[in-house]
């Protein structure tokens, strides 16, 4: 048995791992599992029943990301406390290319790394950033500070530009 977990979890991040394995330990009668991959080719058991989709789907309408501490600036909320202490989660947030802004202040800056990769890579697909919202407010500390900050981790919706 550990050889088999090896090898066919061998190519999954830990987070699927862990969908994977609540998944089946959940199931009281059946479990199906859909997924795009090949995670499961090796697996031979008594009743198992595989169905592909070769159906080609359009690309969806919209996109949404939820952001997390390595795609924002961490150093630029250290001059945002003020700005900060007005959001609520669920409030709406103007996004721009560069971050958002709340009530015409800037409030986060996106890293470099989700600028220059993710947000082009979604723009080179036809998406663009449309709207967002301060979905997260969490405290961070920083390594080389003593005092937490709070950072905003906002939900970014991307659409097809028409």
């Amino acid at each position: 048995m550990y050889f088999w977990r090896s090898a066919v979890f061998r190519e999954m991040d830990d987070e699927t791992k862990r969908a994977v394995y609540v998944a089946i330990t959940r199931a009281k009668q059946n479990l199906h599992i859909f997924y795009n991959g090949n995670y499961f080719d090796r697996i031979t058991v008594e009743n198992i029943h595989r169905a592909i989709d070769e159906d080609n789907y359009p690309d969806p309408e919209q996109i949404s990301l939820q952001l997390s501490h390595r795609d924002v600036f961490l150093g630029y909320f250290t001059h945002r406390k003020k700005e900060i202490e007005s959001l609520v989660s669920g409030m709406e947030l103007l996004v721009q290319d560069t971050g958002c802004f709340h009530e015409g202040k800037k409030i986060l800056k996106f890293s470099l790394n989700f600028r220059s990769k993710k947000i082009e890579e979604l723009r080179a697909k036809g998406y663009f950033p449309a709207r967002a919202t301060a979905r997260y407010i969490v405290f961070w500390q920083d390594n080389d500070r003593e005092e937490e900050m709070e950072i905003v981790l906002p939900c970014i919706e991307f659409s097809k530009k028409q």
